[in-house]
């Protein structure tokens, strides 16, 4: 029946069914392209997009959330005053004679309160404070480390991504070079042991590339290690082939004040002032001051009872602690002092190496690469009018890659120059939209750090 049915159905409406299933694969052969496009560009990594999922999952990161509900608790824990006392006593009970039991007892019952004097309460609230915005510049400095270690990372992956591209473009030029050398050998311009060098140069091309490769992949997982993720993108975005214009470093001597390392400093020099202010104020003693009523049994009489005391303290009580938090405080101070010198020297180096790899690698660009392209050309002519040998062809296309990687390991070198400036300052340095864009650390997690941190 089945078979009848299908070879009774007419031709006419066979036909179209024959035409839809082209055009149907067609459709979908063209919107898997498209999502395949789709998913191509979305793994492609940016340093910003790096930095976001840094600070986004980053474990080192994570645990300020919770100190600051701790700080927010011991805030709240300074803040509280010293609870009442309620007091029961009972004197003349259970003696002899007529004191025993409690027919001639005397029950009083009295409540006090202790009086902070010296402003102790004040003084704990702003030593929790000051503890606060110490881990509040901890976190800073951590926050730079975590970027800088990611940016650092991602330069090490873009510097292996353009020495794998470039062995990809030696494969390329010994592939054609071997060419001319088949097609002079079976010319008989040449013996067999060109074509046998040229192929085991390649060979070794080739195995370079597969070692490269290999470790771009590495590169590419402790990249996503900073944020405890697997490398679920291609390639990193960016290229080492051009530098960002020349910075003038002298900007950052005037503004350290600004630097997230100078800031702690400051923040755990006000800490010790705030130590300061709370050994002071333990040098007041506390007045205790009580309201009571007392029973007198032998008369059935009540009577109201008043009691104020205070410890008697011919010297000041804390006086060894506010001398230690005194100590720690001119320490505070001149480590303040010595950091500032401190950052202003590391900027200068810094500065001065920066300009040193920017002429070794304007050289380079400017006087050797065109020099070792030249050299080449003139070579690969010379090789097919019989001037050069292999071996003159195979030294000259060394002598262009090794100058090709020289300038991407310079460049990798001179990106980390500059991220060392950012991490100290705190601030970004100038880029062009044309060349690897160096994002501002503050810009980048700006957002990130306030619904992290809070506001206090």
């Amino acid at each position: 029946m089945l078979r009848s049915t299908l070879h009774s159905t007419p031709a006419a409406f066979s036909r179209p069914h024959k035409m839809r299933l082209p055009t149907a694969l067609i459709s979908a052969m063209a919107i898997a392209w498209s999502l395949s496009g789709q998913a191509a560009a979305q793994t492609e990594l940016s340093l910003a997009k790096a930095l976001q999922r840094t600070l986004s999952d980053s474990p080192i990161l994570q645990r300020f959330t919770f100190q600051e509900r701790e700080a927010e608790a011991l805030r709240l824990q300074a803040s509280i005053r010293p609870a009442p006392t309620l007091n029961l006593s009972v004197a003349n009970a259970f003696g002899s004679d007529e004191f025993s039991a409690l027919d001639s007892a005397e029950i009083t019952l009295s409540l006090s309160q202790v009086i902070e004097l010296g402003d102790k309460r004040a003084s704990r609230v702003g030593l929790s404070d000051a503890r606060w915005q110490t881990q509040l510049a901890n976190y800073e400095i951590a926050r730079l480390e975590v970027l800088a270690e990611t940016s650092r990372r991602y330069y090490f992956l873009l510097e292996q991504q353009a020495l794998t591209a470039n062995l990809v473009e030696r494969e390329k030029l010994e592939r054609e070079a071997l060419k001319v050398i088949t097609q002079r050998q079976q010319a008989g311009a040449i013996g067999s042991a060109d074509a046998a060098k040229m192929t085991l140069r390649l060979a070794q091309t080739q195995m370079q590339q597969l070692k490269s490769k290999a470790e771009t992949q590495r590169r590419k997982a402790q990249l996503a290690m900073m944020w405890l993720g697997s490398a679920d993108f291609s390639h990193a975005q960016g290229s080492l082939t051009q530098l960002p214009p020349a910075t003038d470093t002298e900007h950052f001597l005037n503004v350290i004040e600004a630097s997230p390392a100078y800031r702690q400093k400051l923040m755990l020099n006000r800490l010790a002032l705030a130590e300061i202010e709370q050994q002071r104020s333990l040098n007041r003693s506390d007045v205790t001051v009580g309201v009571g009523v007392r029973q007198f049994e032998t008369s059935n009489d009540q009577a109201l009872v008043f009691d104020i005391s205070m410890p008697l303290s011919l010297n000041k009580p804390n006086r060894g602690n506010l001398a230690a938090a005194y100590s720690r405080q001119q320490w505070a101070d001149q480590e303040q002092q010595l950091t500032h010198k401190q950052l202003s020297l590391e900027i200068q180096s810094l500065g001065q190496s920066l300009a040193g790899y920017r002429q070794q690698a304007q050289q380079l660009a400017e006087q050797q690469r065109p020099k070792a392209e030249q050299l080449l050309r003139e070579v690969k002519r010379g090789y097919r009018q019989g001037l050069y040998d292999v071996l003159q062809l195979v030294d000259a296309q060394t002598e262009l890659f090794s100058v090709k990687q020289q300038q991407i390991q310079l460049h990798r070198q001179w990106l980390l120059l500059r991220l060392a400036i950012e991490r100290i300052s705190g601030q970004a340095l100038p880029t062009t939209a044309a060349q690897l864009t160096i994002p501002t650390n503050t810009d980048v997690s700006q957002t990130t750090s306030e619904s992290v941190m809070g506001a206090r």
